[in-house]
């Protein structure tokens, strides 16, 4: 595929007519994507023996099963720009195994305090806090994905469906 300033430009376009909480939902993952890809060129670029760089068969297939995961949501990305009818059912499934994984992150945390110190409240709520509010927002394009007349317009509910090779995919990439 050649890519030229037409092509450049339909992206684009595509991008803007998008709604607000789906263009964060590509900030984010382009975001994970470039951290995951920087954090990938230092440990390449570390060649000290004993460092976090120091490649072993664990670490590689860790960097192999994220590098699916990272493609396999620019894939979802591209789905979105690509108005295609599997990107906002999979936007759902990654908004709600995000909110459960947030849910059971936060119980985690409180179910491990051993001791409530008052002294040693702000380092709970820290630890907390974070966790509930991207609970929150996931939970709140979770909703946007199934309410939205926007999102209804340019992806029609009738015709949205992730193939269940998709999801289970996802899950895969995502959980283990």
């Amino acid at each position: 595929m050649k890519i030229t300033n037409d092509s450049i430009r339909k992206i684009a376009d595509a991008a803007c007519r998008l709604p607000g909480p789906i263009w964060l939902f590509g900030a984010y993952i382009l975001y994970n994507f470039a951290t995951w890809s920087g954090n990938l060129l230092v440990q390449l670029l570390d060649r000290t023996p004993g460092s976090s760089g120091y490649w072993n068969w664990t670490n590689a297939a860790i960097q192999v099963k994220l590098l699916g995961y990272e493609v396999y949501m620019l894939f979802i990305l591209y789905g979105l720009l690509r108005r295609k009818r599997y990107a906002v059912p999979l936007v759902a499934w990654v908004a709600g195994i995000q909110f459960i994984i947030k849910v059971i992150g936060t119980v985690s945390v409180i179910r491990n305090a051993e001791i409530f110190l008052p002294q040693q409240i702000g380092t709970w709520i820290t630890s907390i806090l974070p966790s509930l509010l991207f609970a929150a927002l996931w939970m709140g394009l979770l909703l946007y994905t199934e309410r939205s007349q926007e999102l209804a317009r340019l992806f029609p509910p009738e015709e949205r469906q992730a193939g269940k090779w998709r999801v289970a995919l996802l899950i895969v990439l995502m959980i283990l």
